[in-house]
């Protein structure tokens, strides 16, 4: 995996191991990590995020089973919530052709961030809109990905999310 994914989900084992003071493997309960769980939700965190925590501890506790550490796991049996359309705060919808405009422009007049002018990150988030690569297949693009002979760009195998080659 990632080191962003990793970094992210030690962070959420480590809450709820510092949440609900475990120190040693005895000290695990399911309830009580029901428990921390619904604590995070009566402070705002989304039923979704909250699957999240609760797999990354049952990987943490599955991985403790599977290196011999632990014999088994206090958490296996624990079910995620069910997530309706109803409890998603931030529904993905495409961008409208006029929010398309508004974005394009106005990064273009901004000044430079990351270490690239307002024109760059505006072809770049054209780029983005118009082909419908993800962050990270834009990110891993080179000069060799373009051909501007057959207006085409390649996304290699090694970084697309699929793991296939496509030309666009």
């Amino acid at each position: 995996d990632t080191r962003k994914y990793v970094r992210l989900t030690v962070s959420r084992v480590n809450r709820i191991v510092t949440d609900c003071k475990f120190t040693l493997w005895s000290d695990i309960a399911a309830s009580k990590v029901q428990r921390c769980i619904a604590r995070m939700q009566d402070d705002g965190l989304s039923k979704k995020t909250a699957n999240y925590y609760l797999k990354a501890f049952q990987h943490f506790a599955r991985w403790m089973v599977d290196d011999r550490r632990a014999t088994t796991s206090p958490v296996a049996h624990l079910r995620a919530v069910e997530v309706k359309k109803k409890d998603i705060r931030r529904p993905r919808r495409p961008l409208e052709p006029d929010e398309v405009m508004r974005l394009l422009r106005a990064t273009e007049a901004a000044e430079p961030r990351f270490g690239l002018s307002g024109y760059e990150r505006s072809m770049i988030y054209r780029l983005a809109c118009e082909s419908g690569l993800r962050a990270n297949e834009l990110r891993l693009l080179k000069v060799s990905s373009f051909d501007f002979d057959n207006y085409t760009v390649t996304v290699q195998d090694h970084t697309a999310k699929n793991g296939k080659e496509k030309t666009l």
